[in-house]
């Protein structure tokens, strides 16, 4: 890949510029996603007031979804993606050479989260609010329909986070009942999964 790649950096509390980087080199356990869209969650608010503290200047996001534009052979094997796959990506950074990240299980020991690895760890493209994303060896890219509307598919993370909060933490069955305080975003995706499970 040739040229440069423009991203959004949060440089501090309630402050972005835009950069441009380098694109990310691919070599076998690795890859990069070409950004169609980015959800923006709660989390990404609570950066960008302060309230959650960023190690270091980071481009932000971690709910994007996109096409393969490039990747390793190994990594290809591993995620069962190729070039042109259009794909969501799990927030989490797993190590890359644990048994849980080659199972898509939880890592033991995360290298972190999409969106909050600061940009001077190289190749700084670790976040979605850019042109494209690094996919270091310990991400999980999860293959979806091309017909898929990007908008509608960024909502990935946070459907699955209603579905994780809302059904699977309190046992959630048919015709039980549950709390559900406020009626923002995480509110709303807690409220889609409780009504799908009755």
């Amino acid at each position: 890949m040739t040229g440069t790649v423009r991203a959004v950096v949060q440089t501090a509390p309630r402050t972005f510029e835009v950069r441009a980087f380098a694109p990310p080199r691919v070599g076998d356990d690795d890859g990069v996603l070409r950004v169609e869209a980015c959800g923006i969650c709660g989390t990404d608010l609570e950066t960008f007031s302060g309230r959650i503290p960023l190690r270091g200047a980071a481009v932000p996001g971690h709910e994007p979804v996109g096409v393969v534009e490039a990747i390793g052979s190994a990594a290809a094997a591993r995620w069962g993606v190729a070039v042109g796959d259009r794909v969501v990506v799990r927030a989490e950074i797993g190590c890359g050479a644990c048994a849980a990240c080659a199972t898509d299980g939880a890592c033991s020991t995360p290298r972190g989260n999409h969106g909050f690895v600061p940009v001077d760890e190289a190749p700084g493209l670790w976040g979605g609010f850019a042109e494209m994303m690094y996919l270091a060896p310990g991400s999980l890219p999860l293959r979806i329909d091309a017909h898929v509307p990007a908008r509608r598919a960024a909502l990935f993370n946070l459907l699955g986070a209603g579905f994780a909060w809302a059904v699977a933490a309190p046992g959630l069955a048919p015709g039980a009942s549950v709390a559900v305080l406020g009626p923002g975003q995480r509110g709303l995706a807690c409220l889609v999964a409780a009504r799908e499970v009755g």
